[in-house]
């Protein structure tokens, strides 16, 4: 009988976990790192225990920090989320060697899953179609390359551990395979421990199909239906959805029996996920099991009504389960979008920094899945994920309309985010349609991305001027009134300077004309006539030729981050001096993120050009390359390799040629 509960992860599954088992009547732990002692599932659990510092290996990828936790407090059952060490055979048999309950599948069967050759050797035995490659224990590059070339361009490289499409490369061609191979091995080494790696032909324009599965002791195994993940950026999913609009009734029944057989074929025990690449010829492949929950789950829970973590507990405790496949009913539709810290104009480059302010605004049909509260850091040691957004209806498009629409209220000031970019793939023509692929993002939105100075000029000027008030106002010490703005004694003019991106200047000037309207001057662009209608602690509602619309207004120090349904900026406010300062800067390569230096790839003296790689950073379990924004020769490095560097750290000075 499982009594209390340690939950070992972090973020919105623990939170979700947490609440989950209080609802079961079970008694709860959080564990928490030194990064996250105010995170939120430390103050929803009934105790907590500090389990070692940031860095996750000494932390939450700590198989005996975590045990000795749970005998500390007395628990009896460990859930480990998803990620970390969710899928590690060794902590599953840690936890049953030391009397605890693992909640999920036997240490065996994930072991036999956790390999990816592996896994696909038992599922080739059990009669489940797989993608053509090489699984052998050659890890040569010679031998990468003949096995490349028998297959046929293009190939993924693959880590045989993990997932989260960390060491994960698309090769184009046997030149490009020597670096993409040594990459891969590195990402996987630092993510997993292990750089064993595969090969895979590369089915382009297929589709990413999984299917939830549940399994008891008893020996009774069902399937939930599927969900199609498609759409992802760097091999990670962002938007999810069930049922998938490329799936006929015959063909989830055929896929929805493979699934079932595959998890049969190992005795696995609990909730799983079956995955498969859908080609377009409608021939489906075996990609992978998931031995967990996967972070996509709550769509399923919302079309079927059966609350998986909750059946995970149950079952996990020795319950069978109460409902059979013909049971299985799906209703409506629910789409689920992932929300980060990154920016999407620089190549999803994860965001760190605290969350100045956040507001999760209640959607009718809409389920919000989330780890972070308004004060708290957003660490470069982890997973950038904030929030999960699912949106429901009676149809697709319901579902569709009402995800845009939590979206474009959500307020989140501090770091950047994929808010805007998600809204954009939704509301796309193909994703309308619903004929998306694996390679959509990609071909679609990776490559087109803007410069930081691009990006500038489509700034929505009235956020501008907002922030120019905000300034103008804070530097002449104007005080606020919640409800009708400020004082009318306050101030008649005011100048301010302020910076977007990387380099883009806004000189304004404000002039109040009588109490609440201002006039703005950006730069040389038209003045803005603009009236105050309220403000209410950040949100300020605000008048432009007649149009009343709603903004979100914040000013810390130096910065003043703006965000409206449509864009959310940060600006820095720039003495007279810096117009020098900013000039120079783009000879002077700083880190773009927290993280530490993998490689250094340069040296003094060395000639670049632009697009050179200059080093490698690790950040967020992740590898991200520095390169060269201009040609010249590198006049000073910095850093070394294992260097510790916090975003903006300058790196690298290159002398223009």
């Amino acid at each position: 009988m499982m009594n209390k509960v340690l939950v070992a992860n972090r973020g919105e599954i623990a939170v979700r976990v947490i609440n989950a088992a209080h609802q079961l009547g079970y008694q709860t732990v959080a564990v928490f790192s030194e990064a996250d002692r105010a995170a939120l599932h430390i103050s929803l659990a009934d105790q907590a225990v500090l389990i070692g510092a940031a860095n996750s290996r000494d932390s939450y990828l700590n198989i005996a920090a975590v045990i000795n936790a749970a005998k500390k407090v007395e628990a009896d059952a460990i859930h480990p989320g998803y990620g970390f060490l969710a899928e590690n055979a060794d902590f599953a048999q840690a936890c049953e060697e030391a009397g605890l309950i693992f909640i999920g599948p036997s240490s065996e069967a994930i072991h036999m899953m956790g390999n990816k050759a592996q896994a696909k050797d038992c599922m080739e035995v059990a009669g489940v179609p797989c993608i053509p490659g090489y699984r052998g224990h050659d890890q040569q590059l010679h031998t990468f390359q003949q096995q490349a070339e028998g297959i046929g361009f293009p190939v993924y490289i693959k880590a045989a551990l993990g997932g989260g499409g960390r060491g994960m490369r698309q090769v184009m061609s046997t030149e490009e395979l020597p670096a993409a191979i040594e990459s891969a091995k590195s990402e996987a080494k630092s993510a997993v421990g292990d750089d064993q790696l595969i090969l895979e032909k590369a089915i382009i324009h297929g589709r990413h199909i999984e299917f939830q599965i549940l399994a008891d002791r008893q020996g009774h195994t069902i399937h939930l239906g599927e969900r199609d993940c498609s759409l992802q950026r760097r091999h990670q999913k962002v938007i999810e959805e069930t049922p998938s609009p490329a799936l006929s009734e015959v063909l989830r029944q055929r896929m929805g029996e493979v699934a079932v057989g595959a998890a049969k074929a190992i005795g696995y025990i609990g909730a799983g996920t079956v995955e498969f690449l859908l080609a377009e010829s409608g021939e489906f492949y075996f990609l992978e099991m998931n031995t967990r929950l996967q972070v996509e789950h709550p769509v399923t829970e919302m079309v079927t009504g059966i609350d998986l973590v909750k059946w995970q507990l149950k079952i996990a405790d020795g319950q069978p389960l109460t409902v059979q496949q013909q049971d299985i009913l799906m209703t409506g539709h629910a789409i689920e979008a992932r929300l980060y810290a990154e920016d999407p104009d620089q190549q999803f480059l994860p965001q760190t920094g605290d969350i100045k302010f956040c507001r999760f605004p209640k959607v009718e049909g809409v389920r919000y899945d989330r780890g972070v509260k308004t004060g708290q850091a957003i660490s470069a040691y982890y997973d950038p994920m904030l929030a999960k957004i699912i949106g429901t209806g009676e149809t697709r498009e319901e579902a569709r309309r009402r995800l845009i629409r939590a979206l474009q209220q959500i307020v989140l000031l501090g770091p950047i985010t994929n808010r805007q970019f998600l809204v954009e793939l939704l509301q796309s023509s193909v994703f309308i349609a619903g004929k998306t692929h694996c390679q959509f993002i990609e071909e679609q939105f990776v490559n087109k991305s803007v410069s930081a100075s691009e990006r500038d000029k489509i700034i929505n000027s009235q956020l501008i001027a907002l922030a120019a008030i905000s300034v103008t106002l804070s530097m002449k010490n104007v005080h606020f009134h919640r409800h009708w703005g400020w004082r009318n004694s306050g101030l008649a003019s005011g100048y301010c300077r302020l910076k977007a991106g990387n380099n883009s200047v806004f000189n304004c000037k404000l002039q109040k004309l009588s109490y609440p309207f201002y006039q703005i001057m950006i730069n040389e662009l038209p003045a803005i006539d603009l009236e105050i209608v309220s403000i209410d602690d950040y949100q300020w509602r605000y008048s432009v030729e007649g149009v009343v619309n709603t903004a979100y207004v914040l000013v810390e120090q130096d910065q003043v981050f703006v965000a409206d349904q449509a864009q959310q900026i940060c600006l820095k406010q720039l003495s007279f001096e810096s117009t020098q300062q900013l000039e120079q800067a783009h000879n002077n390569i700083s880190a773009p993120i927290s993280g530490c230096v993998v490689k250094v790839l340069v040296e003094i003296n060395q000639a670049v050009t632009k697009g050179d790689r200059l080093a490698v950073i690790e950040a967020m379990k992740m590898e991200h390359m520095v390169v060269a924004p201009l040609s010249g020769t590198i006049d000073k490095v910095y850093i070394a390799s294992g260097q510790q560097v916090q975003a903006g750290t300058l790196l690298i000075d290159i002398h223009p040629s």
